[in-house]
């Protein structure tokens, strides 16, 4: 799946924010929050203008 997927390529190449993001996405999905404000933590450091990560990474802190 989606997870599997994306651990794969993070495995090759750490700096790919898209796999990250879409970790982060699989993980919110499942109520997996630190997994999720990791795996978006790092989109936004590799990306600091992507605002979809910004935005689910402040949902997921309201939850901690």
């Amino acid at each position: 799946g989606a997870e599997e997927d994306c651990l794969r390529g993070i495995a090759l190449n750490n700096r790919v924010e898209g796999f990250h993001y879409i970790l982060g996405v699989v993980y919110y999905r499942q109520q997996r929050v630190e997994e999720a404000i990791n795996e978006l933590e790092m989109v936004v450091k590799l990306n600091p203008e992507n605002q979809e990560a910004q935005a689910l990474l402040a949902d997921l802190k309201t939850r901690e």
